[in-house]
């Protein structure tokens, strides 16, 4: 079976909002660990962006069956061919607080909505990449590369968190 190694720093964590969903399906290996970046809290969202940088962002290191890939792609907003829609995108994390059906976070009735891009302030736009990058242990030892996901800068309203986690208070440090 193929694997890929993930590192989440969110919502993707375990007890997060899209943990269940996303990753606990296909987790085979769960790890604490950082990686160099710096965190930001968008509060009018409900989730964090990283951004590459000599901080530290702590979170977890994943090994996934590679089927998760597609999921995760998905959630973040990122096309591996390049191919985004630049009108519009399906809102799963728009009602991030209401856990509907199946505790996936979208009512049935809301899972075809296709929010509009001007629905969210001006200043936002998806702009999560996927790229590999080193892992380290809490120490600070590499223990490997992953994938993540990344902004090239952050969105105007973010809150940056100099501590480098994000812990909105409803996580459940369970996997």
């Amino acid at each position: 079976m193929e694997t890929i190694d993930v590192f989440v720093y969110g919502t993707l964590k375990p007890g997060g909002t899209y943990h269940q969903q996303y990753c606990a399906p296909y987790l085979q290996t769960v790890r604490l660990a950082q990686v160099r970046g710096l965190l930001y809290d968008l509060p009018l969202l409900g989730y964090p962006a990283m951004t590459l940088s000599d901080g530290w962002v702590k979170g977890y290191w994943f090994r996934l069956d590679a089927a998760a890939m597609p999921g995760l792609d998905y959630l973040e907003g990122y096309s591996p061919d390049g191919s985004d829609d630049d009108e519009t995108f399906l809102g799963d994390r728009a009602d991030q607080d209401s856990m509907g059906d199946n505790n996936t976070g979208v009512d049935s009735a809301d899972k075809d909505t296709v929010i509009e891009k001007d629905d969210f302030e001006d200043d936002f736009e998806e702009e999560y990449i996927r790229q590999r990058t080193t892992v380290f242990d809490l120490s600070g030892q590499p223990i490997g590369e992953a994938w993540i996901y990344v902004m090239a800068h952050p969105p105007l309203g973010a809150v940056l968190l100099a501590e480098g986690e994000w812990n909105p208070g409803c996580l459940d440090p369970k996997v």
